[in-house]
């Protein structure tokens, strides 16, 4: 009985000398995994017993990586035990020995349940961090773009040999995304874009006439009439009409230009309800490009047109141009084609 006992024993002993072996490892695995370790404590309530939010972690040594805006990291212990998912509010950090969770009223509010030992770590989350393919950084001027380089998310404007020669940032007040080394794409890029149109004709009539936007000779109408084959231009999608530009011969005088559509059914568009007046401006100088671009309905609505509409385009001046030319910038909305 005693030799089983003390064999027992041994076993015990050896089975937990290799979970501690083995625990040992695995948390020196977790923390070289890990963004950082904690250096100070993390309390979980205050002084009045009150829960704390999270303000700054301060750590061993720098973050081992850049911590991406908006990206998502878990605070555990240093078994990996008690894990606290944190979101990254406040904005890109990196090469500092701190993580900023809230300052001064920004950033994530997050309240731990249990106090963090020294030695707590940071660690990334894998879907947050490897399946972005780009997120937007700081600055009110633009935010540096990040994308997926080599196992790494690299900044677009951080230079070699994981960044990128060219500037490519988000400006969030307008919603524009900035390439300045230019954009290039092996597919379809499906968005609003910018159509050109363009005519030449022999102006002879200083009142209103239709343009032969429809690349059918280089002369103009006084109806639409007759004009579909000469006139007309088929939206492929939704969109609206930039801006018109026109320029003569001759002096125009006080000059109105409108878009004229036809839906459906009809064959021909007409002026009159439903067209989008440009307004008027006075061409008084000859061979000078003058331009209209404040095309609103009868109800003061901004112009539009929808994919199938013909849309013809008329002009009413108080002199004849001569040898005359016109340029109609649309916008497409690819997004919504026929």
């Amino acid at each position: 009985m005693a030799k089983s006992l003390e064999k027992l024993s041994t076993i015990v002993s050896s089975v937990n000398s290799d979970v501690v072996s083995f625990t040992e490892g695995y948390n020196e695995f977790l923390a070289e995994q890990a963004y950082g370790v904690v250096s100070t404590e993390i309390s979980n309530v205050d002084g009045s017993g009150n829960p704390l939010a999270l303000g700054i972690i301060y750590l061993e040594n720098n973050l081992k990586g850049t911590l991406l805006r908006y990206s998502k990291v878990v605070l555990t212990f240093p078994d990996g035990s008690n894990p606290l998912v944190i979101p990254n509010d406040i904005g890109n950090q990196l090469n500092t020995n701190e993580f900023v969770v809230r300052f001064g009223g920004s950033g994530a509010e997050v309240f731990p349940e249990t106090i963090y030992p020294v030695g707590s770590l940071i660690l990334g989350l894998d879907y947050e961090a490897n399946t972005i393919l780009g997120a937007a950084g700081d600055g009110v001027g633009g935010g540096d773009v990040q994308y997926y380089s080599g196992g790494v998310l690299a900044g677009s404007s951080s230079g070699a040999p994981t960044g990128s020669p060219y500037d490519f940032k988000f400006i969030p007040a307008s919603g524009v995304l900035k390439a300045d080394g230019g954009f290039t794409s092996a597919g379809l890029i499906t968005s609003k874009q910018r159509h050109v149109i363009h005519c030449g004709f022999a102006h002879a009539t200083a009142s209103n006439v239709y343009l032969p936007f429809g690349y059918g000779g280089i002369f103009d109408s006084t109806s639409s009439s007759g004009y579909l084959e000469y006139g007309g231009f088929i939206a492929p999608c939704d969109g609206y009409v930039e801006f018109i530009t026109v320029r003569g011969e001759q002096a125009g005088g006080n000059t109105s230009v409108a878009i004229n559509i036809a839906g459906p059914g009809v064959e021909v568009p007409s002026l009159g309800p439903g067209s989008f007046s440009g307004g008027t401006v006075n061409m008084a100088i000859d061979d000078v490009a003058y331009k209209w671009d404040t095309f609103t309905n009868q109800g003061g609505v901004s112009n539009s047109f929808n994919a199938g509409d013909v849309l013809m385009i008329s002009m009413n001046t108080s002199a004849m141009l001569q040898d005359a030319i016109a340029t109609a910038v649309l916008v497409l909305d690819w997004n919504n084609p026929l």
